[in-house]
């Protein structure tokens, strides 16, 4: 049922994105404002839904014929549909919930930023 799965851990979803845009190499698109949240939670940051190491959570890619099951199987749960992959583009591009682009990486830009030490930076 699912195409892949990677569970959110150090770093937060924006990294694992990252590194699920890179093992795949094809874009992911991501819109933060479907990414559930707890009921506490009150319009958090952006930066606080990327980087939030909240246990418990993972990221799942599922075929399109799939996602009517797959939902049907979390129904009543904190699980949402928050992005598409895509064959069109190689890029990891996430939205805020006004459609505006806070993240656009390609895979070999991101490919660069993990593989790459801090050098002379720290």
């Amino acid at each position: 049922l699912t195409a892949s799965c990677h569970a959110v851990a150090r770093g937060g979803i924006a990294v694992h994105l990252a590194l699920m845009t890179m093992a795949g190499g094809l874009g992911l698109d991501i819109c933060l404002a479907d990414v559930p949240l707890a009921e506490t939670c009150t319009c958090p940051a952006f930066e606080t839904i990327l980087f939030s190491e909240s246990p418990g959570r993972f990221i799942v890619t599922i075929a399109r014929k799939n996602r009517e099951k797959f939902e049907s199987l979390f129904a009543g749960m904190a699980a949402s549909c928050v992005g598409s992959v895509s064959d069109r583009h190689d890029h990891l591009k996430i939205f805020n919930g006004d459609d505006q682009v806070i993240v656009d990486l390609s895979v070999a830009e991101l490919d660069n930023a993990f593989n790459t030490t801090f050098g002379d930076r720290i």
